[in-house]
């Protein structure tokens, strides 16, 4: 299958062009070698436990809220809106790369009598728009259904020098899976 890409921003593209392409774009990328190659057995275990992870976070509220910043924000959003979900089953919003009243204003208005789960994601040390995003989120989900709810409801996928999610994981006992490093071969 080729795939012709004509412009370089992709948030100009059509994503229902996308949207319909992107199942066998996957199943092509999966059954080439380079990827089978990358992948260890404990990357396999790993991504039946992300699964089961992401199948419990999607039926655990009615908003998920992703915390990233930088390059995973803009991977994110991408996937997201060119990717249509087989089931909805909880919508998701991206954020964590801003400091804007007005975008906090207009997040919290989104969560108003909703319930929400919070998955933080950082590959590297985390920026600081990621550090307050999920302080106030945090707080947020304490204050909407008390402490021990807000554990069940808080998950983080931190790499190897993640400092701030996996202390606050740590601490806090809340579900942490490492980034998967993929060798450069």
């Amino acid at each position: 299958m080729n795939i012709i890409i004509e412009t370089r921003n992709f948030e100009k593209l059509h994503t229902e062009e996308l949207k319909v392409k992107c199942p066998a774009c996957l199943d092509q990328l999966w059954e080439s070698q380079w990827v089978h190659r990358s992948i260890t057995r404990a990357d396999m275990a790993q991504a039946e436990e992300l699964q089961a992870l992401g199948d419990k976070i999607a039926q655990s509220a009615d908003v998920t809220v992703v915390l990233a910043s930088g390059q995973m924000a803009k991977l994110l959003r991408a996937g997201i809106s060119a990717a249509e979900p087989v089931e909805e089953k909880s919508k998701v919003i991206v954020f964590g790369d801003t400091f804007s009243p007005s975008a906090y204003a207009s997040l919290l208005h989104s969560l108003e009598g909703k319930s929400f789960t919070l998955l933080a994601i950082s590959e590297a040390e985390e920026s600081l728009q990621l550090r307050g995003a999920y302080s106030v989120l945090k707080q947020q989900l304490i204050s909407s259904c008390g402490k021990e709810q807000a554990a069940e409801r808080i998950f983080a996928i931190a790499g190897k020098e993640s400092k701030f999610l996996t202390a606050e994981a740590a601490a806090e006992d809340y579900p942490l899976l490492s980034y998967p490093e993929i060798p450069a071969a």
